[in-house]
């Protein structure tokens, strides 16, 4: 395995790890949850996208006292 590439400022990159099934479980569950909240129509939130939102809200919340 070879020295992983520097990324320039901004790019993208994808986050691979190995997690509990609990975990998995509850990620679906919640982006379940997610969904069910959004108007009629709209599409399923997926446990990827969830997990995104989850990050971003935890992020803020960690933020919120250090400021």
């Amino acid at each position: 395995m070879g020295r992983p590439r520097t990324r320039p400022p901004g790019e993208d990159t994808i986050l691979s790890f190995k997690v509990e099934a609990k975990l998995v479980k509850a990620l679906d569950n919640e982006a379940a949850r997610m969904s069910s909240e959004r108007p009629a129509g709209s599409a399923r939130i997926s446990r990827t996208e969830a997990i995104k939102v989850i990050l971003y809200r935890w992020l803020e919340a960690q933020a919120k006292p250090r400021q």
